[in-house]
């Protein structure tokens, strides 16, 4: 598997995640009824990030996240209500960072499981922001 910039990325692919209160499933295009419907409550709330207002504009953020996600440089998730399974975002991990460990280090673990991520792209519907 070729990651851009020649890196190899064995553990950059597609992960379900379960805590107790949310999951986070890879992101495909199944979601974006759900997250147009997500979007569509108060959106007061979205000063610091790009939230797509309707289906059109959702289903290219989407397919640009899985764009991104075919390229090796984003693993994308739809976050949902572990219990009901409601849909109330997206967030997504990129750029990810590989350190210069010197040669022997125990913390070298090879060029395909990245040391750092930025967790981003994250929102959530009105309804689920400041709740578990």
């Amino acid at each position: 598997m070729t990651l851009a910039a020649g890196r190899q990325g064995a553990a950059i692919r597609p992960v379900t995640l379960e805590g107790r209160s949310v999951r986070l499933e890879p992101l495909q295009m199944e979601h974006v009824p759900a997250l147009v419907e997500a979007a569509g409550e108060q959106r007061d709330t979205y000063g610091w990030t790009w939230v797509p207002e309707d289906e059109a504009a959702m289903t290219a953020y989407v397919q640009t996240a899985l764009d991104a996600q075919g390229q090796l440089d984003a693993i994308p998730f739809a976050t949902l209500h572990r219990e009901s399974g409601r849909v109330l975002g997206t967030t997504r991990f990129a750029n990810f960072e590989h350190q210069p460990w010197p040669e022997g280090n125990p913390h070298q673990r090879g060029i395909e499981y990245p040391d750092g991520v930025e967790i981003g792209w994250t929102w959530l519907a009105a309804s689920a922001q400041r709740t578990r």
